[in-house]
Protein backbone atom coordinates (compact mmCIF):
# COMPACT_ATOMS: atom_id res chain seq x y z
CA UNK A 1 0.00 0.00 0.00
CA UNK A 2 1.18 3.52 -0.67
CA UNK A 3 -0.49 6.49 0.44
CA UNK A 4 -3.77 7.22 2.31
CA UNK A 5 -7.55 7.49 0.54
CA UNK A 6 -7.90 9.93 -2.10
CA UNK A 7 -12.28 9.92 -1.42
CA UNK A 8 -11.39 10.80 2.02
CA UNK A 9 -13.44 8.55 3.39
CA UNK A 10 -10.34 6.76 5.17
CA UNK A 11 -11.48 3.63 3.91
CA UNK A 12 -9.31 2.92 0.68
CA UNK A 13 -6.06 3.34 -0.01
CA UNK A 14 -4.07 4.37 -3.72
CA UNK A 15 -1.72 1.16 -4.62
CA UNK A 16 1.70 1.69 -6.22
CA UNK A 17 1.76 0.07 -10.20
CA UNK A 18 4.08 -2.06 -11.14
CA UNK A 19 5.20 -0.44 -14.04
CA UNK A 20 5.97 -3.80 -15.58
CA UNK A 21 2.70 -5.85 -15.38
CA UNK A 22 0.16 -2.80 -14.77
CA UNK A 23 -1.01 -4.31 -11.80
CA UNK A 24 -0.71 -3.19 -7.80
CA UNK A 25 3.08 -3.90 -6.94
CA UNK A 26 2.22 -7.47 -4.97
CA UNK A 27 2.52 -7.43 -1.09
CA UNK A 28 4.29 -9.48 1.19
CA UNK A 29 2.95 -13.27 0.63
CA UNK A 30 -0.19 -11.54 -1.46
CA UNK A 31 -1.98 -14.29 -3.89
CA UNK A 32 -4.59 -13.66 -6.61
CA UNK A 33 -7.69 -14.70 -6.06
CA UNK A 34 -10.39 -13.37 -8.08
CA UNK A 35 -10.11 -11.30 -10.91
CA UNK A 36 -13.26 -9.85 -12.72
CA UNK A 37 -13.73 -10.38 -16.17
CA UNK A 38 -12.29 -7.67 -18.39
CA UNK A 39 -16.14 -6.66 -19.88
CA UNK A 40 -17.28 -6.23 -16.13
CA UNK A 41 -17.34 -2.86 -14.36
CA UNK A 42 -17.16 -2.93 -10.39
CA UNK A 43 -19.59 -0.16 -9.16
CA UNK A 44 -18.81 0.92 -5.76
CA UNK A 45 -20.66 2.50 -2.47
CA UNK A 46 -19.41 3.28 0.91
CA UNK A 47 -22.01 4.47 3.53
CA UNK A 48 -20.46 5.35 6.38
CA UNK A 49 -22.39 5.81 9.66
CA UNK A 50 -21.55 10.08 10.12
CA UNK A 51 -22.44 10.70 6.27
CA UNK A 52 -26.16 10.89 4.56
CA UNK A 53 -23.65 10.46 1.26
CA UNK A 54 -22.79 7.64 -0.12
CA UNK A 55 -18.99 7.52 -1.70
CA UNK A 56 -19.73 6.37 -5.21
CA UNK A 57 -16.48 5.17 -7.17
CA UNK A 58 -16.29 2.74 -10.23
CA UNK A 59 -13.29 0.83 -11.82
CA UNK A 60 -12.85 -1.92 -14.07
CA UNK A 61 -9.25 -4.32 -13.79
CA UNK A 62 -10.42 -5.76 -10.32
CA UNK A 63 -8.77 -8.42 -8.32
CA UNK A 64 -9.15 -9.47 -4.87
CA UNK A 65 -6.47 -10.94 -3.41
CA UNK A 66 -5.46 -12.60 0.21
CA UNK A 67 -5.32 -8.66 1.18
CA UNK A 68 -7.26 -6.92 -0.49
CA UNK A 69 -9.64 -5.82 -2.83
CA UNK A 70 -8.26 -3.41 -5.85
CA UNK A 71 -9.77 -1.72 -8.64
CA UNK A 72 -7.87 0.62 -11.36
CA UNK A 73 -10.13 3.73 -11.68
CA UNK A 74 -9.42 6.08 -14.26
CA UNK A 75 -6.08 7.64 -12.69
CA UNK A 76 -5.10 4.94 -9.64
CA UNK A 77 -5.34 1.79 -8.47
CA UNK A 78 -7.30 1.91 -5.23
CA UNK A 79 -7.71 -0.92 -2.56
CA UNK A 80 -9.89 -1.84 0.59
CA UNK A 81 -7.62 -3.79 2.81
CA UNK A 82 -9.22 -7.08 3.55
CA UNK A 83 -8.45 -6.52 7.61
CA UNK A 84 -11.05 -3.92 7.74
CA UNK A 85 -13.93 -5.94 6.10
CA UNK A 86 -16.17 -7.58 9.09
CA UNK A 87 -18.66 -9.52 7.13
CA UNK A 88 -19.81 -9.84 3.46
CA UNK A 89 -22.81 -11.24 2.03
CA UNK A 90 -25.60 -10.95 -0.90
CA UNK A 91 -27.16 -7.56 -0.97
CA UNK A 92 -29.86 -8.40 -3.46
CA UNK A 93 -30.09 -7.28 -6.89
CA UNK A 94 -30.58 -9.63 -9.61
CA UNK A 95 -32.60 -9.62 -12.89
CA UNK A 96 -31.19 -8.61 -16.05
CA UNK A 97 -31.64 -5.02 -15.72
CA UNK A 98 -30.53 -4.64 -12.07
CA UNK A 99 -27.04 -5.27 -10.47
CA UNK A 100 -26.01 -7.98 -8.16
CA UNK A 101 -24.88 -6.61 -5.09
CA UNK A 102 -22.81 -7.96 -2.63
CA UNK A 103 -22.68 -6.14 1.08
CA UNK A 104 -19.41 -5.97 2.91
CA UNK A 105 -19.55 -4.21 6.81
CA UNK A 106 -16.33 -2.61 7.54
CA UNK A 107 -15.18 -2.91 11.48
CA UNK A 108 -15.51 0.89 11.23
CA UNK A 109 -19.01 0.05 10.61
CA UNK A 110 -19.48 1.46 7.49
CA UNK A 111 -20.91 -0.88 4.52
CA UNK A 112 -19.04 -1.22 1.15
CA UNK A 113 -22.01 -2.22 -1.47
CA UNK A 114 -20.33 -3.88 -4.76
CA UNK A 115 -22.62 -4.25 -7.64
CA UNK A 116 -21.51 -6.26 -10.94
CA UNK A 117 -23.93 -7.05 -13.83
CA UNK A 118 -23.38 -10.65 -14.53
CA UNK A 119 -25.24 -13.11 -11.49
CA UNK A 120 -22.81 -16.06 -11.91
CA UNK A 121 -19.31 -13.77 -11.46
CA UNK A 122 -21.15 -12.30 -8.16
CA UNK A 123 -21.71 -15.56 -6.88
CA UNK A 124 -18.19 -16.43 -7.59
CA UNK A 125 -16.99 -13.21 -5.80
CA UNK A 126 -19.06 -13.90 -2.76
CA UNK A 127 -17.62 -17.25 -2.43
CA UNK A 128 -14.28 -16.22 -2.95
CA UNK A 129 -14.38 -13.17 -0.92
CA UNK A 130 -15.94 -15.00 2.01
CA UNK A 131 -13.46 -17.73 1.99
CA UNK A 132 -10.28 -15.39 1.92
CA UNK A 133 -12.20 -13.35 4.95
CA UNK A 134 -12.62 -16.80 6.57
CA UNK A 135 -8.94 -18.07 5.92
CA UNK A 136 -7.42 -14.65 6.76
CA UNK A 137 -3.97 -14.82 5.17
CA UNK A 138 -3.38 -11.22 5.60
CA UNK A 139 -2.41 -11.98 9.49
CA UNK A 140 0.35 -14.33 8.25
CA UNK A 141 2.30 -12.13 6.71
CA UNK A 142 2.00 -7.82 6.34
CA UNK A 143 0.65 -5.03 4.39
CA UNK A 144 4.45 -4.20 3.20
CA UNK A 145 5.34 -4.77 -0.53
CA UNK A 146 7.43 -7.29 -1.78
CA UNK A 147 10.98 -6.56 -2.12
CA UNK A 148 12.88 -7.19 -5.17
CA UNK A 149 13.58 -10.87 -4.98
CA UNK A 150 17.00 -12.17 -4.41
CA UNK A 151 17.25 -13.64 -7.76
CA UNK A 152 15.58 -10.75 -9.59
CA UNK A 153 18.08 -8.39 -7.73
CA UNK A 154 20.90 -10.29 -8.40
CA UNK A 155 20.10 -10.32 -12.02
CA UNK A 156 20.09 -7.02 -12.44
CA UNK A 157 23.36 -6.48 -10.32
CA UNK A 158 24.68 -9.02 -12.99
CA UNK A 159 23.63 -6.86 -15.90
CA UNK A 160 24.82 -3.18 -14.63
CA UNK A 161 28.19 -4.79 -14.22
CA UNK A 162 28.28 -6.35 -17.38
CA UNK A 163 27.82 -3.12 -19.06
CA UNK A 164 29.71 -1.06 -17.75
CA UNK A 165 32.74 -3.70 -18.59
CA UNK A 166 31.18 -3.53 -21.74
CA UNK A 167 31.99 0.20 -21.79
CA UNK A 168 35.34 0.16 -19.83
CA UNK A 169 36.52 -2.22 -22.89
CA UNK A 170 35.41 -0.21 -25.75
CA UNK A 171 37.60 2.69 -24.11
CA UNK A 172 40.45 0.44 -24.12
CA UNK A 173 40.10 -1.15 -27.41
CA UNK A 174 40.23 2.23 -29.02
CA UNK A 175 42.90 3.30 -26.59
CA UNK A 176 44.69 0.20 -28.43
CA UNK A 177 44.02 0.88 -31.60
CA UNK A 178 45.18 4.19 -31.16
CA UNK A 179 48.68 3.24 -29.57
CA UNK A 180 48.76 0.51 -33.01
CA UNK A 181 48.80 3.18 -34.94
CA UNK A 182 51.57 5.37 -33.25
CA UNK A 183 53.66 2.27 -32.90
CA UNK A 184 53.12 1.83 -36.55
CA UNK A 185 54.22 4.68 -37.40
CA UNK A 186 56.90 5.11 -34.97
CA UNK A 187 58.34 2.09 -36.69
CA UNK A 188 58.37 3.76 -40.24
CA UNK A 189 60.04 6.57 -38.96
CA UNK A 190 62.54 4.92 -36.85
CA UNK A 191 65.11 3.65 -39.91
CA UNK A 192 65.19 7.23 -41.14
CA UNK A 193 66.33 8.64 -38.06
CA UNK A 194 68.90 6.16 -37.54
Amino acid sequence: MESEDPTGSGVFFTCLEDESTGFPVRLVCEDVLFVLPPCEELRLELFQPNSWKPVKLSGRRFRLTTHRLCWHTDEVWLALRLDCAVIVEAGGGGGWLLSTRLMLTLSSNATLKLKVRDNTVAKQLLDVLQAALRDAKWRDSSYEAAAMGGLQRVLKQHESRQRARREELDVALTDLESLRQHASKAVEVAPQAA
